[in-house]
């Protein structure tokens, strides 16, 4: 991909935002560093959160011997009975956008 000075970029021809960030990722191995300052060093160890993230906890319900409880809703408000503390998240599906992650708590 060749971009040209002065040319304003929406949308690379034909690249989607995966291929563009792993351009960038590319070019800031290749490029000489500069010694980051403390200040920089201290953000950079800060967790990162990608900016099209989102974080949606959804309430469904769960059956049970016959029976149907429900989880928390997009809210976090418990529905009926004791609920256990939130799972580890497991893994996303994806590493560059669009991706799902899960994280379960049962009512006993």
């Amino acid at each position: 991909m060749v971009f040209q000075i002065g040319r304003r970029i929406t949308k690379a021809d034909g690249a989607s935002l995966c291929a563009l960030l792993g351009l960038l990722s590319l070019l800031a191995i290749y490029l000489p560093r500069r010694t980051p300052s403390p200040s920089i060093t201290q953000v950079a160890q800060e967790p990162f959160e990608h900016p099209l993230s989102r974080k949606v906890r959804q309430a469904y319900p769960v059956f049970s011997a016959g029976e149907s409880r429900l989880t928390v809703d997009s809210m976090d408000q418990e529905g009926q009975g004791p609920w256990s503390e939130w799972e580890t998240a497991r893994p996303c599906s994806r590493t560059c956008g669009g991706g799902v992650q899960i994280q379960t708590r049962t009512c006993a």
